[in-house]
């Protein structure tokens, strides 16, 4: 683990209140105490996620110095990624080279000052994640995806359990991927602060509906 990161968890778990980040926004002052910030590191680390990027791969952040940048960069360590920071003051064909040589598969965005310049130097195949630091200070997780129907969702699913049993041993294999309407967060104590799941924790909740997911015979189970 990262030493930046397991600093963050050490300080975040210590002293949860304490005053981490704070940023002008619309005429007022913004603040994040550790837990906060930490609530949106991750928020940003699961958007990152759902990408499906393979481990180590890097991660660009094209924004003037701001509570969101370090959030970002957090986040990208928190996922497994490595960041490529880039100068705000950057022309498009700087950009471009430094995107080219590190290829980069997802790109945060805050507001530099002349983006409307610098936008072409970012590859079409990039993911783009944008920073929208208005007054509710609100993140946008443009990456997250489009809403699927159920269909595809399952059909995709299908896939990656195949894909996945294909590279393990028959003793390993999964029967069902198992889609549950409500979330595992580290709030209800499903996740430790590293975004591991607490598998004693699910157990206590799911074990006795185990049964019923096998008897349904089916590789996509929504719950």
């Amino acid at each position: 683990m990262s030493n930046v990161l397991s600093k963050f968890y050490q300080w975040e778990t210590q002293t949860p209140n304490h005053l981490l980040f704070q940023q002008p926004l619309a005429g007022r002052t913004r603040i994040w105490t550790y837990a906060q910030a930490g609530q949106e590191i991750r928020k940003i680390a699961t958007a990152l996620q759902l990408q499906n990027l393979p481990r180590r791969s890097r991660v660009a952040i094209l924004s003037k110095n701001c509570a969101h940048w370090m959030m970002a960069d957090l986040a990208i360590l928190m996922a497994g990624h490595i960041s490529v920071p880039l100068y705000p003051t950057l022309s498009a064909h700087s950009i471009d080279q430094i995107l080219k040589h590190s290829d980069p598969k997802v790109i945060f965005i805050g507001k530099p000052d002349d983006y409307k310049s610098q936008k072409d130097g970012i590859p079409a195949s990039i993911q783009k994640i944008s920073f929208d630091e208005n007054e509710v200070a609100t993140i946008k997780y443009t990456a997250a995806g489009k809403a699927k129907s159920k269909e595809e969702v399952s059909k995709s699913l299908e896939e990656t359990l195949t894909s996945v049993n294909k590279e393990i041993e028959n003793y390993e294999r999964l029967q069902a991927i198992v889609v549950m309407k409500s979330d595992w967060t580290i709030e209800n104590g499903l996740l430790t602060p590293s975004l591991k799941v607490k598998r004693n924790e699910v157990e206590k909740i799911y074990l006795l509906t185990y049964p019923s997911w096998y008897s349904l015979n089916t590789k996509v189970v929504f719950a």
